[in-house]
């Protein structure tokens, strides 16, 4: 059977009234209105298929008058005349109401009857909502009495702690859980995430405290983005040096809690400053008003934090807390090291300077980290905390300077250090985008907003959002339509031993993640880009990886080039994804292992204009 939009289906419905209005809530009988006449209410009830509906029943609420439909959907009804509403209802379909005014009916025809036509579509409603809710208090044992809710329809869960909602039609609905005592959970749910027309979201803890604003343990553990690189920068001041513009990735790795801007910096936490906020919203010294948080795992190589911060209309009262996630019933722990006079007192430069924090104490562990700005005082309305520079490192770092630690042997101006091999956290997803699909809203340089968060909440695993990238030269081009590009300078020598930029994610490579297709372009017939494929190892080792096959116009290797591959491939673009080149690297070598991957673009032969490589996607399979 076909399926149609509900919206398309009641506007139909509306059509055929006339002048009817569709209604969805209350009977709007209006007094004074003659109800000692009568007239009929007929037609077809059909389907979105354009089939028709037989044994729907036909009702009018307030009153006991009702009918079905028969085997060839049609149906008619004596009512009074007078503002109806009339339902139309069946198990498997979403009910459709409809409003009759009372002059809809007009004036008797010959044979005296007042006939308003109704050609009411349903829409087919057979999918399921289902899950379970967990005493946290309890032992997480089933919890009995949760109201569970997506829009009118609620229910309450029994003994064994299951709620169900059948048959609704397939759209997006929010899902909330309600017990007195406990914190309220909300889930948003996709049209997409129906399988087979049934949601099966299995166990939600409820009953668990509040750890950070609105959050829970549960939802923490649920919705927090796992932060797989050990540096996050942002900013564009300077003209160029270790950061730029276009490389201010930290807002596309770290969730958000309330009002982030981007302004120039990486991100800007600000007080929630909206009207409603500012009468709704008090004063609150205990949980912070706006915060990012992400996942991290914690060890020797990565175990000191160091923010690199300003604030403008200050003072801003901020903290760091950390939420042991290895525990049952954890606290969120507010770190006691060089912030907690600003906490207290509020931190007021307008230049940017370092905050350090010791995370030796979650050395092993795997924690929740958020970093927050607080409404300190009533009044406190337009405070911002400017974050531009985020590392978690063996040793503090100075301001925007590269990450400290040794830098990996054999690849020496690379950034990239034996700290940063062995203490990445492993990427367990397999496919990343490159690029922003229609109708995701990215902000660019000239634009204030979340910067580059829609490609954490809106995109499939993007590129900027799963794997670190390390600006050694060049800048990227990151919002351009045939995906993200990343380039080389002009006029300068070739270098084939050091990227100009690279992106690098750690993977543990086993039977089903042991080839990698990266399909890229570049933007020349007639001089080629060149890239190369490096996989490091937690030992030190480094392979240069090259590719076992590739679909490029034209693709060879470069003599005496370390590696690096050389293509030409001009045609690919997000509307015609096949026409990129894909490139097939052989990853089973590492079978068992946890390697690093790097993928660069160098410098290639020439000293012409900027050489670029176009990224579309990476899977590995």
């Amino acid at each position: 059977m076909k399926q149609m939009n509900l919206k398309k289906a009641l506007a139909f419905a509306v059509m055929s009234l006339g002048t009817l209005v569709l209604m969805n809530s209350c009977d709007n009988s209006s007094e004074g209105e003659d109800v000692t006449e009568t007239g009929t209410v007929a037609g077809v009830v059909t389907d979105t298929g354009g089939d028709r509906v037989a044994d729907a029943t036909i009702s009018v609420k307030g009153t006991d008058l009702k009918t079905t439909s028969a085997s060839d959907g049609s149906f008619s009804l004596e009512v009074p005349v007078k503002t109806i509403m009339v339902n139309f209802e069946k198990a498997g379909y979403a009910t459709v109401g409809m409003t009759v005014p009372a002059s809809a009916f007009g004036t008797a025809d010959a044979a005296g009857a007042r006939v308003v036509e109704l050609n009411p579509v349903l829409e087919v409603a057979d999918a399921i909502i289902t899950g379970r809710v967990l005493n946290s208090r309890d032992a997480n044992s089933p919890y009995e009495g949760v109201t569970v809710s997506i829009g009118s329809k609620t229910v309450t869960t029994g003994a064994d702690g299951i709620y169900t909602f059948t048959d609704l039609t397939i759209q997006d609905y929010t899902l909330t859980l309600r017990k007195t005592g406990a914190m309220t959970i909300t889930r948003e749910l996709s049209k997409d995430d129906f399988v087979d027309h049934k949601i099966d979201l299995g166990d939600i803890s409820l009953g668990g405290k509040e750890l950070l604003r609105t959050l829970t343990l549960d939802d923490i553990k649920q919705g927090a983005p796992y932060l797989y690189t050990n540096e996050m920068r942002g900013g564009w001041g300077r003209g160029g040096g270790e950061r730029d513009w276009s490389c201010s990735f930290l807002s596309a790795q770290w969730k958000y809690f309330g009002n982030i801007e981007g302004q120039g910096e990486g991100i800007t936490l600000r007080i929630r400053n909206e009207a409603a906020d500012q009468e709704n919203n008090p004063a609150d010294q205990k949980m912070a008003d706006t915060f990012i948080y992400g996942i991290k795992d914690i060890n020797e190589a990565n175990k000191y934090l160091t923010i690199f911060a300003r604030t403008h209309q200050g003072p801003a009262h901020f903290d760091v807390k950390v939420i042991d996630l290895s525990l049952d019933d954890p606290e969120a722990v507010q770190l006691p090291e060089t912030s907690l006079k600003e906490f207290s007192e509020g931190f007021t430069s307008g230049d940017y300077i370092n905050f350090n924090y010791d995370l030796s104490n979650w050395v092993g562990k795997r924690i929740a980290i958020a970093i927050g700005n607080y409404r300190w005082a009533a009044g406190d309305y337009w405070t911002q905390l400017c974050l531009t520079h985020i590392t978690f490192a063996p040793s503090y770092v100075d301001g925007d300077s590269f990450i400290t630690g040794t830098e990996v042997s054999g690849l020496e101006g690379w950034h990239m250090t034996s700290e940063m091999v062995s203490s990445l956290m492993v990427n367990e997803n397999k496919h990343f985008t490159a690029y922003t699909p229609d109708g995701v809203q990215v902000w660019g340089r000239d634009n204030w907003g979340p910067m580059y968060n829609a490609w954490l909440t809106q995109c499939e695993n993007h590129i900027a959002s799963q794997w670190g990238f390390q600006y050694v030269n060049k800048d990227t081009e990151a919002l351009v339509s045939e995906g993200f590009t990343i380039k080389t300078r002009s006029d300068i020598d070739a270098n084939y031993n050091t990227p100009e930029s690279y992106w690098y994610s750690k993977f543990k490579i086993t039977s089903d993640n042991d080839n990698l297709a990266l399909r890229v372009r570049n933007f020349s017939s007639s001089e080629p880009t060149v890239l190369k494929l490096t996989a490091i190892q937690t030992d030190g080792t480094v392979t240069h990886v090259e590719p076992t096959s590739n679909t490029a116009v034209s693709a060879e290797a470069v003599e005496n080039g370390n590696g690096c591959w050389k293509f030409i491939n001009e045609d690919g673009n997000l509307s015609s994804p096949e026409k990129y080149a894909t490139f097939n690297y052989d990853l089973s070598a590492f079978t068992d292992k946890e390697v690093v991957i790097c993928i660069g673009v160098y410098k290639g032969d020439t000293r012409g204009g900027e050489q670029k490589l176009v990224f579309y996607d990476i899977t590995l399979n």
